[in-house]
């Protein structure tokens, strides 16, 4: 059985509706979790970073000064993608994320659609 997605596929393949940007610089992430009537917030430098306001585009930003982590990459756009994301989405994920356009394209995966 397939994981729920929390958006369509065909809102996805809308032309700004994932957007990459990619930085001269790392990316600055800030976390706040937020516990009763305490709040932590720790800020972290990362290779590459997943937002989403609201019902807005996905933003996927990528630092070409680090090596990306594809595994934090994946992890970030299942969450965003599926209603439970599950490990093995995840490692999937990674796993394409990690392996160059040649290799995708004798696995049978559409590479001209990934590159539009």
């Amino acid at each position: 059985m397939h994981a729920r997605t929390k958006v369509s596929l065909s809102w996805l393949s809308g032309v700004h509706n994932f957007e990459v940007k990619v930085l001269a610089e790392l990316v600055v992430v800030s976390q706040t979790l937020d516990v009763g009537s305490g709040k932590t917030t720790r800020t972290l430098d990362a290779s590459a970073a997943v937002k989403r306001v609201g019902s807005g585009p996905i933003e996927l930003w990528l630092s070409y000064i680090a090596q990306v982590d594809t595994y934090g990459v994946a992890t970030s756009l299942c969450r965003l993608l599926f209603e439970k994301a599950k490990v093995n989405d995840t490692l999937l994920f990674m796993t394409i994320l990690s392996t160059d356009l040649k290799a995708l394209r004798r696995r049978g995966y559409n590479v001209d659609k990934i590159l539009k």
